[in-house]
């Protein structure tokens, strides 16, 4: 089964990481719009992980994603199993017959590069701020994040919802999603 390991930094100046990225030699594979809807299972304990669908410029993404051991306060390590769908409508559709229930709604917009066998990518999210993602094996992860001048001992290994939830604590704040206003989408 296939599986995700991946940690996060907080970064303040987004075109000054893209320049890093350049510079490393990192490829640029695509920016895009990610919408994500998550849901919850009827009955608690049915499924005690992540099911999520992702709305894509065209088409999207259907994950589900569970903990396996392994994370860490540097590393999140989940298996993960992901399908492109082409109607993110009728799979919504499908999952809510299921009697799945939406749980939560975040955005993003994402910037994807490749570099040998790591994924980066920049991620603007709404209130939280911007992030560098590195999906890849541990090691690599770590190297990567020296030779981009990252400080592995300030990793991430929560998710964007973990940081949301905290955001949400801090500001007062409860029924909301993690997404952009209409007019900065």
């Amino acid at each position: 089964m296939p599986k995700e390991i991946e940690t996060k930094f907080k970064i303040k100046d987004v075109a000054a990481f893209k320049i890093k990225l350049q510079e490393l030699g990192a490829k640029f594979v695509e920016q895009r719009f990610e919408a994500d809807v998550y849901y919850s299972p009827a009955v608690q304990g049915l499924f005690n992980g992540t099911v999520r669908v992702r709305s894509l410029d065209k088409g999207g993404e259907f994950t589900i994603k569970y903990n396996s051991g392994g994370s860490d306060k540097t590393f999140k390590v989940r298996q993960e199993l992901q399908v492109k769908v082409d109607d993110t409508k009728i799979l919504a559709d499908m999952i809510r017959t299921l009697g799945y229930t939406e749980r939560f709604r975040k955005e993003k917009k994402r910037m994807l590069y490749s570099y040998e066998d790591a994924v980066i990518a920049i991620d603007i999210l709404p209130y939280i701020g911007s992030y560098v993602e590195i999906e890849a094996e541990q090691t690599k992860i770590k190297k990567l994040s020296e030779k981009l001048g990252l400080d592995i001992k300030k990793a991430i290994p929560d998710t964007y919802m973990d940081l949301f939830s905290l955001y949400k604590v801090l500001h007062n704040v409860n029924d909301m999603d993690l997404v952009f206003p209409k007019n900065e989408r």
